[in-house]
C-alpha cells in the first residue's frame, strides 16, 4: 500500500510538473510570437542597424560578439561602419553597443538568452567597414562564429579568436599577429610579420608568408608557404602533417615524429633521435615536431640549386 502511494504521488508530481512547463512555454511562445523560444525554421536574413563612427584618432577596435559571424572589409570612407544583420523578427532584442574612450573603439553584440533555445534560426552577422588608413590595433572575438578578413589589411598588432568557427584572410600584413580557434581552421592567403597561430581541432593553411613565428594544432594538419623566413618558426602538432616550403637562405631545421616519415628536397639525416634537414646558412631555427603525421618540407629554388639529398 505504501508503495502504491508512493507512485501515485510520483506520477502527480511529473504531471503537475509537465503541466507547469507546458503552461509556461506556451505563455512565452504566445508573448513573444514568432521568435520565441519555441521558434522552428529559417526566415529572411534583414539588416537590424546601421551606424557609424569617426575613425579620426582611433588606435585600437575591439569587437565582442558571443554568437555572430563576423566580416572586416575596408573602406573609402572616412568612417567606421558597422552593420548588424539577422534573421530575427522584430521582437528579437540582441542589439549592437558602442563605445568609444579616446582612441579606442569596442563594438559588441550581445545575444538574447531566447536564441539559445531557438531550433534552425538564429543567425547572426556582423559586418564591419574599416577605412583603408587605419593602420593600428584590431582585435575580433566570438564565441560561435566565423572571422574573415576580406580584403587587403595592415595593423601593428591583430588579435583573432573564436571559440567554434573558422578564421579567414585575404592579405594580412602587421608587426604581430595572433589568431586562435578552439574549433575550427585558420587559412590565410597572405601573411607578413610575426606570428602565432593555434587551433585545438582545425588545420592551418598559409599560402605565402614572409617573417615567422609559432603553427599549433592539437587535432590538424599545418601547411606554409614561406617566400622568405626571417625569424624562428615553430610548428607543433599532436595529430596531424606538417607540409612547409621556403624561399631564400636555409634556416637550422629540426624534425621530430613519433609516427610517421620526414620529407626533403634537402639533405635527411638523424642525430640525436631528431632529423636535421639541409646545411644551414643562417642563426634563424626552424622547429618541427608531430605526434603522429608526415613531415615534409622543401626549398623553393631552381633545380640546379637544390641541394643534394
Amino acid at each position: 500500500m505504501n508503495t502504491f502511494r508512493t507512485l501515485r504521488t510520483l506520477a502527480v508530481f511529473l504531471l503537475s510538473l509537465i503541466i507547469i512547463t507546458l503552461s509556461l512555454g506556451l505563455g512565452f511562445a504566445l508573448y513573444y510570437g514568432a521568435d520565441g523560444i519555441f521558434s522552428f525554421g529559417s526566415r529572411e536574413i534583414s539588416v537590424k542597424s546601421d551606424e557609424t563612427v569617426d575613425a579620426a584618432g582611433l588606435n585600437s577596435i575591439v569587437i565582442d560578439c558571443e554568437s555572430a559571424d563576423v566580416s572586416i572589409m575596408q573602406s573609402e570612407d572616412k568612417e567606421i561602419r558597422i552593420v548588424h544583420s539577422s534573421d530575427a523578427g522584430k521582437r528579437k532584442r540582441d542589439k549592437v553597443s558602442i563605445d568609444r574612450n579616446g582612441g579606442r573603439l569596442e563594438v559588441r553584440l550581445k545575444t538574447d538568452l531566447r536564441t539559445w533555445f531557438s531550433f534552425f534560426s538564429g543567425y547572426e552577422k556582423l559586418e564591419i567597414y574599416i577605412p583603408v588608413e587605419y593602420n593600428k590595433n584590431l582585435s575580433a572575438d566570438t564565441a560561435s562564429g566565423d572571422v574573415s578578413l576580406e580584403d587587403n589589411f595592415k595593423f601593428t598588432e591583430i588579435q583573432l579568436s573564436t571559440a567554434s568557427g573558422d578564421i579567414t584572410a585575404q592579405r594580412l600584413e602587421c608587426e604581430t599577429a595572433e589568431l586562435n580557434t578552439a574549433s575550427g581552421d585558420i587559412e590565410l592567403d597572405e601573411l607578413t610579420g610575426r606570428h602565432e597561430l593555434s587551433t585545438a581541432s582545425g588545420s592551418i593553411t598559409v599560402y605565402s608568408a614572409l617573417g615567422g613565428g609559432r603553427f599549433e594544432t592539437a587535432s590538424g594538419d599545418v601547411s606554409a608557404s614561406y617566400s622568405e623566413i626571417l625569424s624562428d618558426v615553430l610548428i607543433k602538432t599532436a595529430s596531424g602533417s606538417v607540409d612547409v616550403e621556403f624561399g631564400g637562405p636555409v634556416p637550422a631545421i629540426s624534425a621530430d615524429t613519433a609516427s610517421g616519415d620526414v620529407e626533403s628536397n634537402l639533405k635527411v639525416w638523424q642525430s640525436g633521435g631528431r632529423y636535421e634537414i639541409g646545411t644551414p646558412v643562417s642563426d634563424i631555427s626552424m622547429e618541427i615536431s608531430t605526434a603522429s603525421g608526415d613531415i615534409d618540407v622543401r626549398q623553393l629554388v631552381r633545380d640546379s640549386d637544390v641541394e643534394t639529398p
